[in-house]
Formats: structure tokens, C-alpha cells, sequence
């Protein structure tokens, strides 16, 4: 007999319109990356964000804790962690501050919700291809990729007459289970 968690799941949408219920959208990712639902045990969620405001029935589904000190959790303890890249941080200091910690953190069957928009400085493009290497690095793989079409983010350039197209993206990753 097949346990309930290792039957294959709908896919989740690749692009979903921005205006669109953000909680609704967050809410059919951890239910489709939950771990424990055969079990009758409540995921463990981190939350390393500002962009989600749990709701009590959240609070009753999920064991959510809400924290950016990471430094003094418990290994191993969490099933899913939602982070929220900061602009004001380069990609090299994100790995070094945050994802070591996750891999620590996170189960190893676990996964990794980052929430990132692509931005432009110094006429280059940063933003989802920095974190998608950073977590490479340490032991990650995408799992997923949700871009969240902004319907504003279509403005023209300052020069060129070029196209400045920025959406933002849930990047789901999940540990190697060779690291």
C-alpha cells in the first residue's frame, strides 16, 4: 500500500497573475509541499518574512513560528521555511547569512519558499538567477518556480526604448538528498 504523501500531487501553476489573492496562492503551496498531512501532524513552518500575515486558522493547521534570528533554532526542526530576500544584501552575503542556516534547519525532506523580485542596477539584471546559484551552492535544488506576473511592471526604460519587464517569483527549493 502506498502512503498518502508519496502520491503524486496536481501541479502547481507556473504564473499567476499578481492581483490575484497572494494568501490564497501561498496557501496551495504549503498544502501541496506539506509534509506531515498522512500523518496527522502539523507542518513546522519558519517564517523569515514580512510579506505573509497568518491568519488563526493558519495558526491552528500549521506550528508556525516567526523569526529573523535564525542563529539559536533547533537543526532539523522545520518542514517548510519561507524567506524573503532582502534587496539591501548581495547574493554572496544571502548565502552566507541565511541559506547555510536553512540547510540546517530544514528537515531533509523539507523545503524552501523564497520570495524575490528581479530588479536592476548598474544596468544589469539581479534578483531569482542570484538566489537560484546561491542555493545550488548549499545543496538545494529547484524544486519549482512561481512567477508572479505584475501587470504594472511592463514600463518603458529611461533609455533605448527598451522594455523593463520585473516580476516577482516563489522559488521553491528542496535539499539534495546527497548534501
Amino acid at each position: 500500500m502506498i502512503e498518502s504523501s508519496f502520491i503524486p500531487k496536481q501541479p502547481l501553476t507556473s504564473i499567476i497573475d499578481n492581483t490575484s489573492d497572494n494568501k490564497l496562492v501561498l496557501s496551495r503551496i504549503l498544502s501541496h509541499y506539506s509534509l506531515n498531512g498522512a500523518w496527522n501532524k502539523r507542518t513546522r513552518i519558519l517564517d523569515c518574512t514580512n510579506f505573509y500575515l497568518w491568519t488563526e486558522p493558519d495558526y491552528r493547521a500549521y506550528d508556525i513560528t516567526r523569526s529573523h534570528n535564525i542563529k539559536n533554532l533547533k537543526h532539523k526542526s522545520f518542514d517548510i521555511i519561507l524567506f524573503e530576500v532582502p534587496q539591501n544584501k548581495t547574493a554572496a552575503v544571502i548565502t552566507i547569512e541565511f541559506i547555510k542556516e536553512f540547510a540546517e534547519l530544514i528537515r531533509d525532506q523539507g523545503a524552501v519558499i523564497v520570495k524575490v523580485k528581479d530588479y536592476h542596477m548598474n544596468n544589469k539584471l539581479y534578483g531569482s538567477y542570484d538566489i537560484h546559484v546561491c542555493f545550488d551552492s548549499c545543496g538545494f535544488v529547484l524544486a519549482d518556480q512561481i512567477i508572479l506576473k505584475n501587470p504594472q511592471s511592463y514600463m518603458p526604460a529611461k533609455t533605448n526604448n527598451k522594455i523593463e519587464i520585473i516580476h516577482s517569483y516563489l522559488m521553491i527549493f528542496k535539499k539534495r538528498l546527497d548534501s
